[in-house]
């Protein structure tokens, strides 16, 4: 079983250089557990309503300064708050709600929005499978 999530590139750009300039960045699960405080840059990828990435960056990205539950989500796309859940559940992504954590302390993943960016790149690319998650970047979304 296998889906591509595709999220607007120029969006996750914004996100990707929010976590890396951010004065703080929330830590993963896996960064509490080993008693971590702070974490690392990262792309925080959620499945509830929807599935979305955000920027763990601290202080948050808002799309409104004077609320601070107003974080700057980019949805996948066909994906958004009210597509059905039922359906992106029964996909690799699973039923279950989460968030996981897209590393950018290496500086890879953000070189690589970049250089697509600056060549047009239009998506960037989750591919989910039951065991795995790789990514890449798409001029054409090909379903």
């Amino acid at each position: 079983m296998t889906i591509d999530l595709y999220f607007d590139l120029p969006a996750v750009l914004r996100l990707a250089e929010h976590a890396t300039a951010a004065d703080d960045n929330l830590p993963s699960l896996i960064e509490v557990a080993a008693g971590q405080t702070s974490g690392a840059p990262a792309l925080t990828w959620v499945a509830d309503s929807g599935t979305y990435l955000m920027s763990n960056g601290i202080p948050a990205l808002l799309t409104d300064p004077h609320d601070q539950a107003s974080n700057v989500v980019v949805f996948a796309d066909g994906w958004g708050p009210d597509s059905d859940r039922h359906a992106l559940g029964a996909s690799a992504v699973g039923h279950d709600d989460f968030v996981e954590h897209l590393a950018l302390d290496d500086g890879q993943l953000l070189t690589l929005l970049q250089r697509a960016h600056a060549c047009d790149f239009r998506w960037f690319v989750l591919n989910v499978t039951t065991d795995q998650i790789t990514f890449r970047v798409s001029q054409d979304q090909r379903r």
